[in-house]
């Protein structure tokens, strides 16, 4: 009985073995762990978009234009010539540099020479004829309005040639807002 309680004792002791080593007598090795799943990706950060530049600053500016009336006119006509047409879309160019424009005011002058009545008329149809050009020529006929003054405006003397000359003139008056350049 001592050879089978050695032999009993000689078991049990390997079988302790295999249990405390993890090993079972033919049993499958235990799948490995699986593996941890991977880390979720950071939430991106929402990026601000950039500031918008700041608009440029505007300045409220009134300014004359003034055209004179033998460039613009034959004598005694209110019917626009190449140059007077020239000269006018240049003044057009110039107003595509306001950012904004209130109001424009054509006047037409003449000169002491004729009657009054006779000169009131013509330079009423010579600030239309320059009104009329304009708006032909893409300004807003509801900024632009025509006023003749006839000769009651006078900027030179009347008694010479090269006074009189200066005071058959067209005039432009323009309200609005410039951009300021710094």
């Amino acid at each position: 009985m001592k050879k089978w309680t050695s032999k009993l004792t000689a078991v049990a002791l390997a079988a302790m073995v295999l249990v405390l080593t993890g090993c079972a007598c033919n049993a499958p090795a235990p799948a490995p762990a699986p593996a941890p799943a991977p880390a979720p990706a950071p939430e991106p950060v929402p990026v601000a978009p950039a500031p918008a530049p700041a608009p440029a600053p505007v300045q409220a500016t009134n300014e004359r234009l003034t055209l004179g009336g033998q460039t613009l006119f034959a004598t005694n006509s209110a019917d626009l010539t190449a140059a007077g047409r020239a000269a006018i879309d240049n003044v057009i160019s110039q107003l595509a540099t306001f950012d904004k424009i209130d109001s424009v005011t054509v006047s037409g002058h003449a000169d002491s020479r004729g009657n009054d009545d006779y000169n009131q008329a013509l330079s009423e149809r010579r600030a239309s004829a320059v009104r009329d050009y304009m708006v032909n020529n893409g300004m807003d006929a509801g900024t632009l309005s025509a006023i003749g003054m006839g000769e009651s405006q006078p900027v030179a003397d009347n008694a010479t040639a090269e006074g009189r000359a200066q005071n058959r003139r067209v005039e432009i008056d323009v309200a609005g807002y410039k951009i300021v350049n710094n």
